[in-house]
């Protein structure tokens, strides 16, 4: 897999979170990864939450891949994050 891009958009439509699986609604401020694989471009989408949890993953970790709603259902950083970013 290939990495095309990566930025920071304002959605225009709903979107779910690969990292966590929750769906955002349109106007939400998310990271988005554009990837070729095997000829084929796919966007995934990435939350605030999801994103500062990464920040924390090494490398190798991150080399492994991210499953669909994994760094919610195996991250123990992830609700911690979710409750800072929230009462900020």
């Amino acid at each position: 897999m290939e990495t095309i891009r990566q930025n920071t958009v304002k959605t225009r439509k709903p979107h779910h979170c690969w990292g966590c699986a929750e769906e955002y609604p349109t106007g939400t401020t998310m990271d988005v990864v554009v990837s070729k694989d095997m000829g084929k471009l796919e966007s995934t989408y990435f939350c605030d939450i999801c994103e500062s949890v990464l920040s924390h993953w090494n490398s190798s970790e991150r080399s492994d891949g991210i499953g669909y709603g994994e760094l919610k259902e195996n991250d123990p950083r992830w609700e911690d994050t979710k409750n800072e970013l929230r009462s900020a």
